[in-house]
């Protein structure tokens, strides 16, 4: 097991959470370490140096986790934080089978308006 995997590990148990989640939160992070990785090579830093400042860039571990784990509640987050290639992230859609309020004032009026009409006509 590398330095990468361990610091993964580390941050995975200290999120909680579940299997999936935690996979794509690996996932996220070991894109992250990955591109660092390979800005600090451009820069000439050596491969051990690089993984340490790359590592230590991110931060604690247990301290990450934590706020992963604080985060994965809330509404931005409630979706996997790594979609497939070609996906398409859509909003919720609050879907209203009733019209708005002032077409079911001006429905309801329409009616009792036609029915008020009805009695004065009728009526003797």
């Amino acid at each position: 097991m590398n330095r990468i995997d361990g610091y993964l590990n580390e941050v995975s148990w200290a999120m909680g959470g579940s299997f999936a989640e935690q996979q794509a939160a690996r996932d996220e992070l070991r894109a992250h370490i990955r591109d660092e990785l390979r800005e600090l090579r451009l820069a000439g830093v050596g491969e051990d140096a690089a993984i340490e400042q790359a590592l230590h860039d991110l931060g604690d571990p247990v301290m990450l986790g934590r706020s992963m784990r604080a985060s994965l509640g809330t509404a931005p987050l409630r979706r996997a934080l790594v979609q497939p290639t070609g996906a398409l992230v859509l909003a919720r859609r609050n879907d209203r089978h009733l019209p708005p309020p002032r077409m079911l004032v001006a429905l309801a009026a329409m009616c009792v308006m036609g029915i008020a009409a009805s009695i004065v006509y009728v009526w003797p």
